[in-house]
């Protein structure tokens, strides 16, 4: 509801994945590149440890999976 604000479930590149792990820790990551098969590549910190820094791609079926919000701000 804010301007500037899009919410929505398909990936983007430069949208912010927004997205729920295990029980009910939130999480967000940048997405980097969207390739043409659907798989994202993101960059995210405090995943798969706290601290850390991590790059990693996502296929479609495993992004679609953690059920996301992609939010872009414009």
């Amino acid at each position: 509801g804010s301007s500037g604000v899009q919410m929505s479930v398909t990936p983007k590149v430069g949208s912010v994945m927004e997205c729920i792990l295990q029980g009910d820790m939130g999480h967000v990551a940048y997405v980097e590149a969207v390739f043409p098969d659907n798989t994202i590549a993101i960059s995210e910190a405090n995943y798969p440890d706290s601290g850390i820094y991590n790059e990693r791609q996502l296929t479609k079926e495993e992004w679609k999976e953690l059920r996301p919000v992609f939010i872009q701000f414009q």
